[in-house]
């Protein structure tokens, strides 16, 4: 900091060595893709990571002006621009591997995975991830269920859930738990009960 910023006694930037360096970590919402989706909230998110401010106008003067236009206008040093384009390999993964997923249902000849997983783990991935980047919301999902015609084939986590409930099932028949009621057959019990024996409760509970 300058001399009249009032941190300048107190804080400082130290350069640390590679192996001291930290990878960040992205929380919350996945970050706007550069090629799809809205430029505007790209641009803008870009402009927040990479470019100095203290206030929104900082990072745009006005409202008439567009997000779009301030970052084509802002100079990026070579290594924000070296890092925008590592935001974007995340989608570029997500895109290969959405394409030899689609490739291989539809029965065509993608040749060896090339991440080297069967069949059964790649479905699993397709059903955990396929919303990783975040482009699908639920009207797009419901869309997308009703516009699926084959509705007889199982996904792997569905045969699982329904594999588990019958082991379920059957350990709880084997219990007996399921079994009908059968004759009501209690003693009865007196109300009171007296003993014939007096002791006191330290000797009861070594009787007991």
């Amino acid at each position: 900091f300058h001399e009249n910023h009032p941190q300048y006694d107190t804080h400082h930037v130290k350069l640390l060595d590679e192996s001291e360096a930290y990878v960040p970590n992205f929380i919350g919402g996945s970050l706007p893709r550069r090629d799809a989706g809205n430029c505007e909230q790209y641009c803008m998110t870009m402009l927040t990571l990479f470019k100095p401010w203290r206030t929104g106008q900082d990072l745009r003067p006005s409202q008439d002006v567009l997000w779009d236009d301030v970052f084509n206008g802002h100079s990026f040093t070579e290594r924000q621009l070296e890092v925008m384009k590592f935001f974007h390999i995340k989608y570029e993964c997500n895109d290969a591997r959405d394409d030899y997923s689609a490739a291989r249902k539809k029965g065509g000849k993608t040749g060896p995975s090339p991440f080297n997983m069967d069949n059964a783990t790649l479905d699993d991935l397709d059903t955990q991830y396929y919303n990783d980047d975040g482009e699908l919301n639920i009207s797009e999902i419901e869309e997308m269920v009703l516009r699926t015609n084959d509705w007889t084939e199982l996904s792997n986590a569905e045969i699982s859930r329904r594999t588990q409930m019958l082991q379920a099932e059957q350990i709880i028949q084997a219990s007996g738990w399921l079994d009908p009621m059968k004759e009501k057959n209690t003693s009865e019990l007196p109300s009171r009960f007296n003993s014939k024996e007096d002791m006191s409760s330290a000797d009861w509970k070594n009787v007991l």
